[in-house]
């Protein structure tokens, strides 16, 4: 009954399918797992996957295990073709010799039929592979559409979405598999790394009577980050492994991101950080812009990590209606990062900064390279205004570069204002943050007279949390962000604030010391916030939705078009610019001396192969040793030999049968052809027509190139004929 409903509902729908456990294309759900259960097993998965499917789906073609045909269709087209035997393709030859004329197979996805697969053709004695290559055979060279249009639907969004929301369905042990995508993890430390280890950490603890959880990430990140202490499984981010969801750490930044965070899970999460990439004019693009804009609509979670990130994310961009949006701010009990900074080390050592270097005391400046954090003009007011101190900058670029002296009395007043670079100071230290391991970043925080956060903009404030479980007090720039996660503190006093440099050069020069206080847990621990993307992740699963992740992959793989159509606008402006600048050489080369005789001795070739051949010859040589052609026109002639090699054209075993004499020299065909066979007039192979090309087109004679050279650089894309 519903198979005869679909069919009923579109006039052109000829075929109509139920789904199955195992049925190829009509299989339902796709992943291999499902294939081989009992009826009532693959009922229930089936059952688990159908309801979010829309009624009915169009299909390339229709398997033969269960068939709705319409009548009129097997009327007008006749039935199974006997020329296929036994079986296979049969049914594809039906559906494509209708689907000439318009009409269509479709799935009836409400609709299953159990299939055991195989048990029609169980008994005969020809192998499968035997019976199905020679029909496919057959069906090929009748519709040589079939191949593409079956490669089209199993490649499409449809198709896709289908794979992925199988991935929801629970294994045998009751859980779902989810990965954290840290594809973008590196083998060095940041923030952003810390914050996915710390949410990891507490997720398998909260998350694992639901989950099974992996990691997707390269494997020096994994073993660098030493995700297997953790007991949790890497996966290759390209690997064919799907989920139920995927939940990335950090903001994506490229295509790529896209491909892994729409084509592995029915369920995308994102934990967007902070907007200084937007912000920034020099890191922001309209791809980047375009590219968080089109996550924020089609992800299905989006989690922010403090009131302003949230807010900035709110003012510049749309979020999509069934987005799930949450603030959950990473752990901020003072606790999980006194263990992170004294215990927790990675099996690569450290860079070269080593404490006992650092003369004491030292004020210890936190950073990175960006200008937003503002590093280098923090240090190097701090080293004039404390000479007797050391200054450690933390991540500030220029480790590797040559410093100038950035003293303000020493520039010209044009200078005063150019980007700053690290001053030459002698008790500037820097210390490149990435390759620091975790024991010596605590070292560092501990054991600094003050740590200074001068950073203009922030999503969050790790060095907060750092410096007060080290009991180290903090100047920190006044910021949003970082004023939430103090007062998360109980406005803890052992955070300072500024928000001019001046102004943090006057706070360090009053007395800044260690405050004792009582602890504080107001803000939960990072268990508290994977407890929260747990409530967003499944109430994003109980509303995932098969259109919008048609929708979603739908519009990767139209970016992909609109790449591989720019990349092919490219080639095809190089290529024109390139014969342009053929048409040029070749216009020198039929305007010289040269040219002019070899034009003359190409028609009498042309007319008299034989006769000429010794004269052409002599002709090219006394031209040759006279070299009356301009350089171009040198240049273009030398080139002929690649040319001709990369377009196929030259056939080896066809010139020297039709050539006895090439054979004869015992030069390799190729090289003769090059030497000789061009400026002779021979042909290269059964595809290309001298004689024929000059008598159709009498003005190449006179242009300085050869036969084929014209019609590899010009005539074929003029669409000059090769042959008769």
């Amino acid at each position: 009954r519903e198979m005869a409903r679909v069919a009923a509902s579109d006039p052109m729908i000829g075929f109509v399918n139920p789904r199955s456990n195992n049925a190829t294309l009509a299989t339902l759900p796709l992943q291999d797992r499902f294939r081989h259960l009992e009826p009532e097993a693959a009922h229930q998965a089936w059952k688990a996957v159908a309801p979010r499917l829309p009624d009915m789906s169009y299909a390339p073609t229709a398997v033969g295990f269960c068939l709705l045909c319409r009548w009129k269709v097997l009327a007008e087209f006749g039935d199974f073709d006997e020329i296929y035997g036994l079986g296979y393709h049969e049914e594809n030859d039906l559906v494509m010799r209708a689907n000439r004329c318009g009409y269509r197979a479709a799935l009836a996805n409400k609709a299953f039929v159990w299939h055991a697969g195989e048990a029609s053709f169980s008994l005969l004695d020809l192998p499968r592979t035997a019976r199905e290559a020679k029909n496919r055979e057959i069906l090929f060279a009748r519709y040589p559409e079939y191949e593409r249009l079956t490669e089209t639907y199993f490649n499409s969004p449809e198709h896709r979405a289908e794979r992925v929301l199988g991935a929801l369905i629970p294994g045998a042990d009751g859980k779902i598999d989810v990965a954290f995508d840290f594809s973008a993890f590196g083998a060095y430390h940041n923030g952003t790394f810390m914050a996915g280890w710390q949410l990891l950490n507490a997720a398998l603890t909260r998350w694992g009577g639901r989950f099974n959880i992996f990691v997707l990430c390269s494997l020096d990140a994994y073993r660098f980050h030493d995700f297997a202490a953790l007991g949790v499984l890497r996966r290759d981010p390209l690997g064919p492994e799907l989920f139920g969801a995927l939940f990335r750490v950090g903001q994506p930044f490229s295509v790529g991101d896209l491909d892994v965070l729409t084509m592995k899970a029915a369920v995308v999460g994102l934990y967007m950080l902070d907007t200084i990439s937007i912000d920034c004019g020099h890191l922001s693009s309209p791809s980047l812009y375009n590219l968080w804009q089109f996550m924020l609509e089609h992800a299905d979670l989006v989690v922010t990590t403090s009131q302003l990130t949230a807010d900035q994310f709110e003012r510049r961009f749309r979020y999509g209606d069934h987005v799930v949006r949450m603030r959950s701010m990473h752990s901020l009990d003072v606790e999980d990062y006194r263990g992170d900074l004294a215990t927790r080390t990675t099996s690569t050592p450290g860079g070269p900064l080593l404490l006992e270097q650092i003369e004491q005391p030292f004020f210890l400046v936190i950073g990175n390279k960006f200008p937003h954090k503002y590093v280098i003009e923090t240090t190097n007011a701090l080293s004039e205004a404390f000479p007797e101190l050391r200054i450690v900058a933390l991540g500030a670029p220029g480790y590797d570069a040559d410093p100038v002296d950035t003293d303000v009395e020493g520039l010209r007043p044009s200078e005063q204002y150019a980007p700053a670079r690290l001053s030459t100071r002698p008790n500037i230290i820097v210390a490149p943050t990435g390759d620091l391991t975790e024991r010596q970043m605590g070292e560092l925080y501990a054991t600094a007279r003050a740590i200074v956060f001068p950073t203009h903009y922030e999503g969050f404030g790790f060095p907060i949390l750092n410096a007060l479980a080290a009991h180290t007090p903090i100047l920190a720039r006044r910021n949003p962000a970082v004023e939430e996660v103090w007062r998360s503190q109980g406005c803890n006093p052992n955070v300072h604030f500024f928000d001019l440099t001046a102004e943090l050069v006057d706070l360090l020069s009053s007395d800044i010391s260690w405050v004792e206080t009582p602890p504080s847990h107001s803000g939960g621990d990072a268990t508290r916030s994977a407890g929260e993307i747990l409530h967003g992740l499944e109430a994003a699963i109980a509303g995932v939705d098969y259109h919008r992740i048609v929708a979603r992959i739908r519009a990767v793989h139209f970016a992909h078009d609109i790449a591989k159509t720019e990349d092919l606008t490219a080639k095809l402006q190089s290529a024109r610019s390139k014969l342009r600048h053929l048409q040029e050489q070749a216009l020198a080369a039929d305007q010289s001396v040269g040219g002019r005789i070899m034009g003359w001795a190409r028609r009498q070739a042309a007319a008299r192969p034989r006769l000429w051949r010794g004269v052409s010859r002599l002709v090219n040589k006394i031209v040759n040793a006279i070299k009356p052609l301009p350089p171009e026109a040198v240049l273009l002639l030398r080139s002929q030999e690649k040319l001709i090699a990369q377009s196929g054209v030259f056939d080896r075993a066809w010139y020297v049968e039709r050539y006895e004499d090439v054979e004869e020299t015992g030069r390799d065909p190729f090289r003769h052809f090059i030497d000789h066979g061009l400026e002779e007039g021979r042909d290269p192979g059964p595809n290309f027509s001298t004689a024929f090309y000059l008598e159709q087109n009498p003005d190449v004679f006179d242009s300085g190139l050869t036969a084929l050279v014209h019609y590899l650089a010009f005539g074929r894309a003029e669409g000059r004929k090769a042959k008769a």
